[in-house]
């Protein structure tokens, strides 16, 4: 397993193409159908996709030879593969993956998941009859209500929903401000959320009182 740990930016999707492409150089080019890569959202899953397949091609026809360099330096110290080889292997590993495309294993978090408990209901005679609910509102509901109870024992939370109420009371809305944090919190599952989470939780981190510095 392989675990690249990354913010935006940084050239993730560049390095875990290169992982991906090594395996291939390593095991050959039927381990394609082998290896599951795995990343947040849609969007990250098509960039890598088209990554991969775009630098194979590239490796395959001698256009990026600073490539090849990096998956050499990346081998285990005992290989003798030449750059001729390895642009051999990419050449063949691009043909099978394109000619099995089904099989090319690049997808979301979620995705795997799913995949997962379909499997596990098909091994449990369940078949057809099991169903992935994935429930949004439910879920952002729940933690809503989970927030507002945590709330009684931690005095920074309480502090922050008072302020909340009352800027509310001033602004002469609605005093309840669940139905504000449950549309609040849906923004957990939009891409562009979960895509820049890390720099925002690193931005309260470095400054708790962000929120309230109004322009």
């Amino acid at each position: 397993m392989f675990i690249l740990k990354a913010s935006a930016g940084s050239g993730k999707t560049y390095n875990l193409a290169l992982q991906f492409i090594l395996r291939l150089i390593v095991n050959g080019e039927d381990a394609f159908s082998h290896i599951l890569a795995v990343t947040f959202t849609k969007d990250a899953t098509a960039e890598m996709k088209l990554r991969i397949l775009a630098d194979l091609y590239a490796i395959a026809n001698g256009q990026n030879m600073v490539l090849v360099e990096n998956i050499k330096r990346e081998l285990p110290a005992e290989s003798t593969l030449t750059d001729k080889q390895i642009m051999d292997i990419a050449q063949r590993s691009l043909h099978k993956i394109l000619h099995d495309y089904g099989n090319f294993n690049v997808g979301t978090i979620d995705s795997f998941f799913q995949r997962v408990l379909r499997n596990l209901a098909r091994e449990l005679g369940k078949g057809s009859r099991f169903n992935i609910d994935l429930n949004e509102q439910k879920a952002v509901s729940e933690a809503v209500r989970s927030i507002v109870a945590m709330s009684h024992t931690n005095g920074e939370l309480l502090d922050w929903l008072r302020d909340f109420v009352d800027e509310k009371i001033a602004d002469e809305k609605q005093w309840n401000i669940e139905t504000d944090l449950r549309e609040f919190g849906r923004n957990i599952f939009n891409e562009e959320y979960q895509t820049r989470q890390h720099k925002l939780a690193q931005l309260i981190d470095e400054n708790p009182d962000i929120f309230k510095n109004k322009i």
